[in-house]
């Protein structure tokens, strides 16, 4: 499969014919469950499937109404329930758009459950208590369904209808999901006053494509007369999608079709070009109000905020962390991703409180007013998507970050997160490449984060007078990324600290515990405890884990075979470092063989030494790179069962 093939079109879309919804309207009927469904055991392609979906239809058309067009989009499905762990597929999510006159609303919406019971399929309806609204930002809604009285050979099926005069935003369609699909198809019926281009993604040779005028009455608007123009995508057999450890998304490699409006026309005359170039698109954000007008203006207002003569006695380096501390201190990310900036400085400042885009463009602001080079840098975050650097699409973007161009250097910051280094970029960043934001320039700037985070452990062991106990120093000191998950684990509560640690069989108190630089954006994160643990023990010998229950111990290269890159985000070195003294009257009877492990791709150590009572025990593997080709998943796979096998083996005593 080329993952990388795009099927490009642009097509010219006509006014939606009161004609059947579904071209296989007999093969596909909602309601209407056929005795194969019944008996239907497991996927032929795919035998270890929790569920599977018999259908997935779509259909999008225009309806021309006293306000002018809006988009309908209607969708039926089915799903057989095989497992217990397919169960969460009745959980239905359907995001809707709504801000300010921009509206999605669901006009239609019916859900069944169907299950044998005494050899009768009985039926059981979606009730009101089984949906409700919950908004997720500023601009999305879900609407989420939970489909009752589902449990294995349970057959669901939903079909909604969704207006919607979001007409910049054609949804997309994805044929493929995390079970696999004996059927999807998806139906556009176009009219001329807008054009939309597709991109394709995925198995593309296997879908087949149909486009024709429809044979329904012609129209005319305007002078303008005309038939829909239908285009029909079809997949079948379409395999689960369930690689998804290590990806940036799932929206990259999943089978789909991603739309986008290019133009459209006025119907009282004139047209609006909406795909864009590369540098019309950078001009449009430098003049848009929420985007460059917000930077000059954050600019102007910079001495309100920051002391510029302070600033002014500082090097470069120094002005950028000031001015990113200064942000992280007094505003706090409202947790909504965006480009632009959501109002006005003076906002901000009084609210303490903005989007990503308002805390990242007023960091280019300040930062320009203390005499940097500050630039924007818009991008896509991981879960987003990746950008396709040959179709210049708007809806690509979804973040900026700043820009700083310091002594032939570039550097890149965000100003969201109080927990990261100020020269990070937050991991949901890591992202492929970045488009700076200058007048007469397209830059892409490489996103990716090479400078290895480490975590690093430290151990002291005594082990008791008859063996059994080690009572136990640790400290843990991580830096980079490792410091920000572990600080994201943690926070800054003792409690929960006590309760990750308990879960490991340590034996301790909060009296034992401490917690350093929680709140630094340049120290190390270290936290350390006084702990003991039980030793494991068989006849006179006694098992000591020298680096106690801290390694992995489970791997993370799970899948057995891979198709796409693997990505690791960012490279990190686990390192571990354990001295314990052994009581008088016992002798080593094995240590751990040493290990060593060196080529580009990763490293690995361990070494096992003792000196009279004390052994010494230091290990540590780096992952080198951020992402790996597939190629090398299996041997990734291989490495990490050394690792684990390696750093929990048991030192072995007895007694003389």
């Amino acid at each position: 499969m080329n993952l990388k093939l795009i099927y490009l079109l642009l097509f010219t879309s006509l006014i939606q014919i009161n004609i059947s919804l579904f071209a296989q309207e007999d093969l596909y009927h909602f309601g209407k469950i056929s005795s194969e469904e019944i008996l239907y055991k497991s996927c032929e392609f795919d035998k270890d499937a929790d569920a599977v979906v018999f259908f997935d239809i779509g259909k999008a058309w225009f309806d021309l109404t006293e306000k002018g067009f809006e988009l309908i989009y209607e969708k039926k499905a089915r799903i057989k329930i095989l497992k217990e762990s397919g169960v969460d597929n009745a959980n239905i999510e359907i995001p809707l758009y709504r801000y300010n006159d921009i509206e999605e609303i669901i006009i239609e919406l019916e859900a069944n459950s169907w299950n044998m019971k005494d050899g009768e399929l009985i039926q059981t309806a979606l009730g009101k208590s089984n949906q409700y609204e919950a908004r997720e930002n500023k601009y999305w809604m879900n609407y989420r369904i939970a489909i009752p009285d589902v449990k294995p050979g349970t057959i669901i099926e939903y079909h909604y209808t969704i207006r919607s005069n979001y007409l910049l935003n054609f949804r997309d369609w994805k044929f493929q999901t995390n079970i696999p699909t004996l059927f999807s198809s998806f139906e556009a019926r176009m009219i001329p006053f807008y054009e939309y281009m597709y991109l394709l993604q995925g198995n593309v040779s296997s879908v087949q494509k149909k486009e024709f005028i429809s044979s329904g009455l012609e129209r005319q608007i305007q002078q303008t007369k005309f038939r829909d123009m239908v285009y029909q995508f079809t997949l079948k057999n379409v395999p689960a999608f369930r690689e998804v450890d290590f990806i940036a998304s799932e929206e990259d490699y999943i089978s789909k079709i991603d739309f986008q409006l290019s133009k459209y026309t006025i119907l009282y005359g004139g047209s609006v070009e909406i795909l864009t170039t590369w540098p019309k698109l950078i001009k449009e954000l430098l003049t848009d109000e929420s985007f460059g007008k917000f930077v000059k203006r954050a600019e102007s207002q910079a001495k309100k905020i920051i002391n510029l003569d302070s600033l002014a006695l500082m090097d470069d380096m120094g002005k950028i962390n000031a001015v990113i501390a200064t942000i992280k201190e007094k505003y706090q990310w409202n947790g909504i991703t965006s480009r632009y900036a959501s109002g006005s400085v003076q906002d901000l400042i009084k609210h303490k409180s903005g989007t990503s885009g308002d805390l990242n463009l007023l960091g280019v602001g300040l930062l320009r007013a203390a005499g940097l080079e500050a630039f924007p840098v818009v991008m896509s975050t991981r879960e987003n998507g990746k950008i396709r650097y040959d179709y210049p699409f708007s809806h690509f973007f979804n973040y900026s970050v700043i820009g700083i161009r310091s002594k032939g250097k570039i550097y890149m910051v965000d100003g969201t997160d109080p927990l990261l280094a100020s020269n990070k970029l937050p991991s949901r960043c890591i992202n492929d490449k970045g488009l700076v934001v200058k007048e007469d320039e397209v830059t892409w700037l490489d996103l990716s984060q090479n400078e290895i985070s480490e975590f690093r452990t430290m151990f002291n062991i005594e082990v008791s007078a008859d063996g059994l106990e080690s009572k136990s120093v640790v400290v843990i000191n991580a830096d980079g990324y490792e410091a920000r998950n572990l600080k994201g684990k943690y926070g800054d509560d003792f409690k929960v600290i006590l309760r990750d640690l308990r879960s490991k069989n340590y034996i301790l108190n909060e009296s034992d515990l401490r917690c350093n630089n929680y709140k630094s954006y340049s120290g190390p994160y270290i936290v350390s405890f006084a702990a003991s643990v039980e030793n494991n023990y068989s006849g006179n010998k006694i098992f000591i884990s020298p680096f106690l229950n801290e390694p992995i111990s489970e791997n993370p290269i799970k899948n057995i075979v891979r198709t796409i890159p693997v990505d690791f985000i960012y490279p990190y070195k686990k390192s571990f470092e354990s001295k314990i003294s052994i009581p008088e009257g016992f002798s080593v009877k094995y240590m751990p063989p040493e290990i060593k492990v060196e080529n580009e791709n990763i490293s690995i150590s361990y070494t096992c030494s003792t000196e009279g009572s004390l052994i010494t025990a230091k290990a540590h593997y780096v992952i080198k790179k951020v992402i790996y080709p597939a190629t090398l998943y299996k041997t990734l796979k291989t490495y990490h069962d050394t690792i684990i096998n390696a750093l929990n083996d048991k030192i072995v005593i007895s007694r003389l």
